[in-house]
């Protein structure tokens, strides 16, 4: 070999030896020509394995030189860290057996059913570099001369690290290098495409930029369509956030402030997307700065949630200021509060004046509600119990308000643990206001009601009284016979007003208590006791059965005596009443049809629609105050029922009218007994 030969080899001898040491420095990566060596001295000695081990003087940041099949096991394997790190401290060559007396030696042995290991400390210009254990050996020779031999390890593996010899080993490391390098490229530009980041470099001195693929790819542009220049990339940029992009990356460039901005691009087709860019300047080894290393992400669909979100939270929050209700949050963990900005309002505050806690809302509370609110939450946190509970809160004005609170979630861990509760807080003082009123109201109406039932009534019986003593002086002429009768009359008049009253607040307060109710004695009774004029010939026809029982109450009978008494009221002087009931059935449960028809006046079909209406009756012959068919529609109504009126004959109300009650069974009277009442 000629001498220029020499140089070249030795001069790519040493460029080899540079890649190396970098590689064992910097990278962590195994060392591929201490593996080689190692697979020397596994031959020489017949160990089943050799690993070198990486470390500084301290037996820190382990590293292994091992063949991959061995690796995982080696790094996973509690037993072999014990090991390594024991025999990494020791300074000498040794040998060890099963007999050793180092615990982690023996479990190790123990573990992996070893017979005998060999550590060498390896060493580079005096100092501590790392660590051989040959395992397993099976050598037939003298062990003393292979452990002298071995003891010169550390400066042979010196020789090998800067020996060109190693040529071969250092050109397949340089391929496996380039092929992982090219497949990182490969891999980097598919994960760039799938997140929809682009990467980019500007370079300072020749104004040039050099793009990824997915850095065009985002604003739809080819290589060739674009000029690689920053005034090339900013004509990508839409013309209302040029400036701003302009100014921020020369920004960055002078070392002012970090690339970090949002803008927005538009691609030939006109659709515009929303990028996001951050860089950082690089410096070259001199130390004068290059150029700037970007990324850009396509950030469209983000954009276009957060300000889906924003809209949310806006009409959310809208709604709530409306409905004055919020939103709260309370960590079981940390004992925290959170507040939407309507809770902040509805205590008076603005929004985010203080961090709310729990003792702070127990403390605005009502001193009379506070026992009902710390019971609640110390159920919610002991008990996981959710609750809906209406209490007072005192605000800073020394106003009260009332406040309507509702836990109705907890979320959990993945053990089922509750860490947080969450709910609602509504401001109902308006509400309750209102209520309050309105008992008022109520409380009020029903004075009045029992002064004119009691007092008032009293104050008639009274006179019917004396009218009644009156009648039977017998020096009294017709004329006079004739007044007081109508004054009886007035006064009765009166009297049944007062009842009628008295019947509405009944009925309105809800206190009526329902009970099982004989239908057809019911109605008996009011065909018993119905109103017979003496210039009128009235025939009632009812056949009753047994059986038919509703669930009512026995003011029920009102109905029935009510259209009964009106029927014989309206009606001329020769009076029909039909009385007839029949079983339906409607929405799969059992309801009583009751008919009550006459052949009255009848009554016209723009009176059939307000007819049960207070004091409204039409252009009719019928007289008195009008609450009689209120008060029927109300009874009917407040047990499930319906009620209305039909010609007798359809389409001529001059021939009579048709009152109709629908009215439910009694609900544990079964089909089988409504047959056999019908029968």
């Amino acid at each position: 070999m000629d001498e220029s030969r020499r140089d070249a080899d030795a001069t790519y001898s040493m460029l080899l030896v540079d890649v190396l040491e970098h590689m064992l420095e910097k990278t962590g990566q195994p060392d591929q020509a201490a593996y080689a060596m190692a697979e020397q001295v596994r031959e020489i000695t017949g160990a089943s394995l050799v690993v070198t081990l990486r470390h500084d003087e301290h037996c820190e940041h382990l590293g292994y030189i091992v063949c991959p099949e061995w690796r995982k096991s080696l790094i996973e394997r509690s037993e072999a860290v014990e090991f390594v790190k024991a025999i990494a401290h020791i300074g000498s060559v040794t040998l060890w057996d099963a007999e050793s007396q180092d615990p982690a030696v023996k479990r190790m042995f123990s573990a992996c059913r070893l017979t005998n290991c060999l550590s060498v400390p390896l060493f580079a210009s005096k100092l501590r570099v790392g660590t051989m254990a040959i395992i397993d050996i099976s050598f037939t020779g003298n062990m003393d001369s292979l452990v002298h031999t071995m003891d010169r390890l550390s400066g042979v593996l010196g020789l090998i690290l800067r020996n060109a010899g190693f040529q071969q080993e250092a050109e397949a490391i340089v391929r496996i290098k380039t092929r992982e390098l090219r497949e990182s490229e490969t891999h980097l530009a598919r994960s760039q495409e799938i997140a929809h980041v682009g990467s980019w470099f500007w370079d300072f001195q020749t104004d040039r930029i050099f793009w990824s693929e997915e850095a065009l790819r985002i604003p739809g542009v080819r290589p060739e369509e674009v000029e690689h220049t920053l005034s090339g990339f900013l004509s990508l940029v839409h013309p209302a956030d040029r400036g701003i992009v302009k100014k921020t990356i020369r920004a960055a460039a002078t070392g002012e402030k970090p690339l970090h901005i949002d803008y927005r691009v538009i691609k030939k087709d006109g659709e515009i997307r929303f990028i996001h860019t951050e860089g950082e300047v690089t410096i070259d080894d001199r130390g004068n700065r290059a150029g700037i290393f970007g990324i850009g992400q396509d950030v469209t669909e983000l954009k276009r949630a957060e300000d889906a979100l924003r809209k949310s939270n806006t009409i959310l929050a809208r709604a709530q200021s409306i409905a004055h209700v919020g939103n709260w949050g309370w960590n079981l963990i940390t004992n925290d509060l959170q507040w939407s900005d309507e809770v902040f309002r509805i205590f008076a505050h603005q929004p985010m004046d203080f961090p709310p806690t729990i003792s702070w809302l127990i403390a605005s509370t009502h001193i009379n509600d506070r026992e009902i609110v710390k019971r609640s939450l110390e159920e919610a946190l002991q008990e996981s119990k959710l609750f809906d509970i209406d209490f007072r809160i005192t605000v800073s004005n020394g106003s009260i308000r009332y406040i309507h609170m509702v836990a109705d979630k907890f979320k959990k861990d993945p053990s089922g643990h509750p860490m947080w509760l969450y709910g609602i807080i509504q401001d109902i003082t308006r509400r309750k206001n209102v209520e309050i009123q309105l008992i008022d109201a109520k409380t009020r109406a029903e004075l009045y009601v029992d002064i004119m039932a009691h007092d008032i009534n009293n104050v008639n019986q009274s006179a019917l009284m004396n009218i009644e003593l009156l009648q039977l002086e017998n020096n009294l002429t017709e004329d006079e016979h004739s007044i007081i009768s109508n004054i009886q009359t007035t006064i009765e008049g009166v009297v049944k007003i007062t009842e009628n009253v008295r019947k509405i607040q009944l009925i309105s307060s809800g206190d009526i208590h329902p009970e099982n109710v004989d239908l057809d004695a019911m109605i008996s009774r009011c065909v018993e006791e119905a109103y017979h004029p003496k210039d009128k010939k009235v025939e009632i026809n009812f056949t009753p059965k047994r059986g038919r029982t509703i669930h009512g109450a026995s003011l029920l009978k009102e109905i029935f005596c009510n259209l009964i008494n009106n029927s014989i009221k309206y009606s001329g002087p020769r009076v029909r009443i039909d009385i007839a009931i029949d079983d339906i059935q409607k929405e799969g449960k059992n309801f009583f049809k009751i008919t009550v028809t006459d052949n009255g006046y009848g009554i016209p079909d723009d009176v059939k629609q307000k007819l049960f209406r207070r004091f409204q009756r039409g252009t009719t012959k019928a007289h008195g105050k009008g609450l009689g068919l209120y008060i029927v529609k109300m009874l009917v109504e407040q047990f499930d029922g319906e009620v209305w009126v039909e010609d007798r004959v359809p389409g001529d109300y001059t021939k009579g009218s048709k009152f109709v009650v629908i009215l439910p069974t009694n609900p544990n009277q079964d089909q089988g007994a409504i047959g056999q009442a019908q029968a």
